[in-house]
């Protein structure tokens, strides 16, 4: 007699290469977004504590041209 109880097979809802596909997929998704934030950050930081000096001014110019954005101050 088996003190255990029969393991009941859960099928998976996909084929397993499609499942670590979307999970290296959307890993790599994640560390981009989460590179792009702590990027941003830190430029922001930077161009806040150095703002009257002329490469951030610069840099904040080059910024406004780059994403099309006239939220600077320049």
């Amino acid at each position: 007699m088996n003190p255990f109880p029969q393991v009941d097979p859960i099928p998976l809802p996909a084929p397993v290469w499609l499942l670590k596909l979307l999970h290296v997929v959307t890993l790599s998704l994640h560390f981009v977004a989460v590179e792009m934030l702590l990027g941003g950050l830190l430029l922001a930081v930077g161009l806040s504590l150095f703002q009257n000096s002329v490469a951030a001014m610069t840099t904040a110019r080059a910024l406004a041209a780059f994403t099309g954005s006239r939220s600077f101050p320049c």
